[in-house]
């Protein structure tokens, strides 16, 4: 029986992400506060993984503690992840205008709806992280909050009234 176990396991992902949201501006002077509420489509394009494991374990003859410690980095995971999600966003920001110049900051909440993130039929498909680290993957789903700056130039802005 193993007497104390630690298991660490990061993920990196890599994907392509595209959003469509409505943005109403709330004034018209150079300071414009913003909401803005849509959805997202993600493609993951990679997932690698780090585990390490370390574990003592007591002799059964001796009273002696073996200790052992087991690392892999750059395992490919993508065949355990959901390759396409989508979700809902929602935030908030102020911008300014001036001349032709736009410069905003927001922050905005992003939630994955529908699928997890972990391919439940593939969880167990990474022998190596099943076997040699007792690392079962558990169900995820990424939220997150982005916070976002962003400098654009206008090149034409024309405001056409009825």
């Amino acid at each position: 029986d193993p007497y104390k176990t630690t298991i660490s396991y990061s993920e990196q992902l890599k994907s392509f992400e595209t959003s469509l949201y409505f943005r109403p501006y709330f004034s018209p002077t150079p300071f414009r506060p913003f909401v803005y509420f849509g959805g997202y489509l993600t493609n993951l394009r990679s997932a690698t993984g780090s585990v390490d494991l370390e574990y003592k374990l007591k002799d059964k003859i001796t009273p002696d503690i073996d200790k052992y410690d087991l690392s892999k980095n750059n395992i490919n995971v993508i065949q355990m992840r959901n390759k396409n999600r989508q979700g809902i966003v929602l935030g908030a920001g102020l911008s300014y205008k001036a001349k032709n110049f736009l410069i905003s900051a927001d922050a905005g909440y992003r939630v994955d709806v529908g699928k997890h993130i972990t391919n439940s039929n593939n969880r167990l498909k990474n022998d190596d992280l099943l076997f040699k680290y007792y690392y079962i993957d558990n169900d995820v789903n990424i939220n997150r909050i982005d916070i976002t700056l962003c400098v654009s130039y206008i090149f034409k802005y024309s405001i056409k009234s009825k």
